[in-house]
């Protein structure tokens, strides 16, 4: 029963993949392809929580632009001068 449902899974993965850059909407791409809407959007629901969270290494100073956004959707933008203190505190928190 895995073996099929990582079969799926590989699958929708491309379809995913391949609507993200064909420039079609998604009731477009899965019209065209024969796929049910509420499918696609099941398989981009359930990979998208497969991600591991990882950390990108920031570099701090004057006159930077940094966001972060979680998987939740909170997002946490600073520009300017970056103290290090305030970014720890703040991402801590969430």
């Amino acid at each position: 029963m895995k073996t099929s449902n990582d079969s799926k899974a590989k699958v929708m993965r491309r379809h995913i993949e391949a609507q993200s850059i064909s420039g079609l909407t998604v009731t477009e791409y899965c019209a065209q392809n024969g796929i049910v809407k509420s499918n696609y959007y099941y398989w981009h629901r359930k990979l998208s929580e497969r991600k591991v969270a990882g950390f990108t290494p920031i570099h701090v100073g004057r006159d930077l632009s940094i966001e972060v956004t979680y998987p939740n959707g909170v997002q946490l933008s600073f520009v300017g001068e970056i103290n290090t203190v305030t970014i720890k505190a703040l991402v801590c928190c969430i």
